[in-house]
């Protein structure tokens, strides 16, 4: 099958149009965007969509999608569990993979992200995948510079203090010696020291980079959180580093 790999890391501030150049460029038969019904910004070069949701009432209103909602195909499914994905994988049996599959700040969200990870291989010869960096989910005052202004008091939010990342992000992904690396957001992290690296305000904020035939990840402490605090504190100083941009 060749090489199994990640590859073309990058960490910039808007990585959309230079791959929106690489999808067109590339000319791709078949392309899927899995949980990307809520932004579905490459919607131009996507034939088919994975999600809970239809993309179409949201491109016919934002984008004045309406020429390009009608020709994708949607599966819709949770992609957190085996049923969501009957569909669509009773497609790539019937017409084979995908050429290429967008999973795009999408992990971070998810309860069960892992199953996602092995999944995109099994639909798709390759891929793309972006989420917040380290440095962004790290930093204060992320969620607040990242509302609209009206919504930038977090008084009004009944949250007394600012905090780390965006509250609704369930973890925090980083790629080190060619793996997806990730972190499950423990409350610990608001309190704990040894970030001193993390760029917060001046963070360049998002992480992305591209696959093909497989996807090899892995988890902080292999999902288990034990056996007691202090050594998972001293754990994360050490495992949860800046980006590794060598892949």
């Amino acid at each position: 099958m060749g090489d199994k790999m990640i590859y073309k890391i990058n960490n910039m501030s808007d990585q959309r149009p230079a791959f929106l150049n690489y999808l067109k460029e590339n000319s791709f038969p078949r392309v899927v965007d899995v949980g990307g019904t809520d932004f579905p910004w490459a919607y131009k070069y996507v034939n088919a969509y994975l999600d809970m949701r239809s993309p179409q009432e949201v491109l016919d209103k934002t984008y004045e999608g309406y020429r390009y909602a009608g020709r994708a195909k949607v599966f819709l499914g949770d992609v957190n569990d085996d049923d969501g994905w009957k569909e669509i994988k009773q497609d790539v049996a019937d017409n084979g993979k995908y050429d290429f599959v967008i999973c795009s700040h999408l992990l971070e969200d998810l309860r069960n992200p892992q199953y996602v990870i092995r999944q995109l291989p099994k639909i798709a010869k390759a891929g793309y995948v972006g989420f917040p960096s380290v440095h962004w989910e790290l930093g204060i005052d992320t969620e607040r510079l990242n509302t609209v202004p009206e919504n930038k008091n977090m008084e009004n939010w009944g949250v007394s203090r600012t905090f780390r990342g965006f509250l609704h992000h369930r973890w925090i992904l980083t790629v080190k010696g060619g793996v997806l690396w990730l972190f499950p957001k423990s409350n610990v992290l608001e309190v704990i020291e040894g970030f001193e690296w993390v760029k917060g305000l001046d963070a360049r904020h998002e992480l992305t980079f591209f696959w093909k035939n497989d996807l090899p990840y892995k988890t902080f402490k292999d999902d288990y959180m034990g056996p007691n605090g202090g050594l998972t504190c001293q754990e994360y100083r050490e495992q949860l580093t800046p980006e590794d941009f060598n892949g």
